[in-house]
């Protein structure tokens, strides 16, 4: 959050305190999908382009805590700035709590090689 935070704070997104918090009407409107519905949507694709970039875990994170700050300024005009920020919290916070879905993300073996359980 403090990276969600400080990026804000750098593209110019001011946050109202008074305005964050944990309540659920200081988030907006209610998600159309739940926390593992949107992993199941995100997280192979998020987790390949990691990969190809060259991403540990954290630097993971901290790139999508970037992504994410992108995303709520640009609602910002929508639907303030506090809104967006307190959703990503929350969402932040719940992933953490949750086991996510299994990766369907498989690493393919290179053609040129053969697998060490061929021997001929």
């Amino acid at each position: 959050m403090g990276i969600l935070g400080g990026a804000l704070q750098s593209m110019g997104v001011a946050l109202d305190k008074t305005k964050l918090g944990g309540d659920s009407a200081m988030r907006g409107q209610a998600p159309k999908l739940t926390l593992v519905e949107s992993l199941e949507l995100l997280q192979d694709d998020a987790m390949r382009i990691a990969n190809e970039c060259g991403l540990g875990p954290e630097e993971g994170a901290q790139a999508a805590a970037l992504a994410t700050a992108f995303i709520v300024r640009e609602c910002a005009k929508d639907i303030g700035g506090e809104v967006g920020f307190n959703a990503a919290a929350y969402g932040f916070i719940e992933g953490c709590k949750t086991v996510p879905p299994a990766q369907r993300l498989a690493v393919a073996a290179p053609k040129d090689k053969k697998p060490w359980y061929k021997p001929w």
